[in-house]
């Protein structure tokens, strides 16, 4: 005799809607790069499949963090920076230069935490009073 358990239901809805949003996700983002639709639902699906059979039976969370969305951002802006454009730099991307400062500062301290190689920049002290 098998009991049910409610959870397993949910967590296989829940599944299912993680696969059908990142299904429609991969479909649209291929065809607004030039993949004609059906090999974009092809590949998406595809895809989807790869992920499910390569981490099936896992447990996952995915995290709200909002800082490793703005690592892209924060990446072009630290390489748009050469030590000595710092107000250009804030102009372009519509922030303070006290911002900026700080930006490069976090940046810097996530690359030397992960041992990559920063360059020689440094960022410029900010003017005293």
């Amino acid at each position: 005799m098998t009991t049910s358990n409610p959870e397993d239901g949910r967590m296989a809805q829940r599944r299912h809607e993680l696969f059908t949003d990142l299904i429609a996700l991969l479909e649209r983002q291929l065809q607004e790069n030039g993949v004609a639709p059906t090999e974009a639902t092809l590949i998406a699906s595809d895809l989807a499949d790869r992920l499910a059979d390569h981490w099936g039976g896992q447990n996952l969370t995915f995290p709200k963090d909002y800082r490793r969305k703005l690592s892209r951002i924060e990446i072009e802006i630290y390489d748009a920076f050469k030590g000595h454009n710092l107000g250009e730099v804030a102009q372009r991307f519509n922030i303070s230069e006290r911002g900026l400062r700080k930006l490069i500062a976090r940046v810097k301290k996530r690359l030397n935490a992960h041992g990559n190689q920063i360059g020689i920049f440094d960022v410029p002290a900010p003017p005293s009073a």
